[in-house]
């Protein structure tokens, strides 16, 4: 999964795209160029409610 397209799913109506942006790759760092999809979607819906 790209990374990139991930990221441009990650948009919040709130106009904190770039915080939740800058949080997730982040995390998502941590598993290397290819997290597993169930790691990916945990992160986005923790970003979404913080």
């Amino acid at each position: 999964m790209d990374q990139n397209n991930i990221m441009a799913n990650a948009n919040s109506p709130n106009g904190e795209e770039d915080e939740i942006q800058r949080i997730v790759q982040g995390r998502l760092a941590l598993y290397g160029p290819n997290p597993p999809v169930e790691v990916v979607t945990q992160l986005l819906n923790a970003a979404m409610e913080e």
